[in-house]
Formats: C-alpha cells, sequence, structure tokens
C-alpha cells in the first residue's frame, strides 16, 4: 500500500509542472490540440515502454534458471537494468535537446517566432 501511495504521490507531483512546461510556449487557440498531442505522445510512450520491460522481463525469466523464483528474479533485474538504460537514453536526449534550445535562443530565435 505504501508503495502505491509514493507511486501516486510521484505522479501528481510531476504531471502538473510536466504538462504547464511542455504547453506554456502554445499560442492559447492551439492549446487543447496540443495537450490532446502531448497527453496521446504519453500515453503511446508508457504502452510502447511496457511492452519493451514486459518482453525483457519474460525473455529473461524464460531463458534464466529453472526455479520459478529465480526465473522472476533474473527476468525482473534485467527489466531494471533495461529501464535504467531507457532513462539515461532519455536523459541524454533531454541534454542535448535543452543545449540545441540555449544555443537557438542565443542567436536570436525562439521557438514561437516561427509563423506555421
Amino acid at each position: 500500500m505504501a508503495a502505491l501511495a509514493v507511486c501516486g504521490s510521484g505522479q501528481g507531483l510531476f504531471a502538473v509542472p510536466f504538462f504547464t512546461t511542455a504547453l506554456h510556449r502554445v499560442r492559447p487557440h492551439e492549446t487543447g490540440s496540443a495537450a490532446g498531442l502531448l497527453n496521446a505522445a504519453q500515453q503511446l510512450g508508457g504502452t510502447l515502454g511496457i511492452a519493451l520491460l514486459g518482453t525483457i522481463f519474460l525473455h529473461a525469466a524464460s531463458d534464466g534458471p529453472s526455479e520459478p523464483a529465480r526465473a522472476v528474479l533474473n527476468g525482473a533485474r534485467h527489466a531494471f537494468w533495461g529501464s535504467v538504460g531507457l532513462i539515461a537514453a532519455i536523459g541524454v536526449a533531454a541534454a542535448l535537446l535543452h543545449a540545441a534550445s540555449r544555443s537557438n535562443r542565443g542567436r536570436g530565435t525562439e521557438e514561437g517566432d516561427w509563423e506555421g
């Protein structure tokens, strides 16, 4: 029960700042469409992430030890390290995007300056 409370609190504390940051440069008449697209991308990312980690877990568990408890631990270990790798890759991508954004601001180009 405590783990569910921690996860729920973390998700609640993450969602509002995430959506606010992602949508702060969107024009007011485009807010609904942008929020819908952001939500769809978030749902797709979560679905693909769970599918990938589930595949890693099941593959490692089926190829691991024949004892069920050890097989589950083996699968969980592989899935954990797979998620660590994904988080590291996302961190690198975010850092690169942030650096590119800062260099664009230094040249006087803003994301909202384009006409679309």
